[in-house]
């Protein structure tokens, strides 16, 4: 064992370590980075397209079978909704950001207005987030009517 170097090894990984390269260690780093690459191609792709990663799961019952489906139906609901939102209050926004006349404002601001009160009081979302929504969205609305 050298000096300054703590622990055991093989007098391979230590010169690996010095700097030397070895043809199996030149192999095993581009075997990794073919991974790496590979798994942040992956990984970037299903962020990019949304896709929702979930453990393999093979129910063995069929009520279990039954309920993996309706969760499956239900999240892709409460998805859906929650985009809606987002959707509507990004609407809102846009047009706060371009200008446009204080009528089309109102709309956008009352449609998300009741949107989120309904997702709300249904629990798609907590009804403090919410209340925090609307109370931003208001803000921004009544901002706008004292810019113009």
């Amino acid at each position: 064992m050298s000096a300054g170097r703590k622990g055991g090894g093989s007098d391979a990984e230590r010169e690996c370590d010095a700097g030397e390269a070895h043809p199996e260690c030149r192999e095993t780093k581009k075997i990794l980075l073919n991974f790496s690459l590979f798994l942040l191609y992956y990984m970037s792709f299903v962020i990019q397209h949304n896709i929702i990663l979930t453990a393999p799961y093979m129910p063995l019952h069929k009520s279990a079978e039954k309920r993996l489906r309706q969760s499956e139906r239900r999240n892709a609901r409460n998805r859906a909704r929650k985009k809606e939102m987002k959707v509507l209050v990004k609407t809102m926004q846009k047009l706060i950001d371009t200008s446009a006349d204080k009528a089309a404002v109102e709309v956008a601001y009352r449609s998300a207005v009741q949107k989120i009160d309904r997702l709300g009081v249904k629990n798609y979302i907590h009804p403090n987030k919410a209340s925090r929504k609307k109370s931003q969205l208001t803000r921004l609305m009544n901002s706008y009517g004292k810019a113009e």
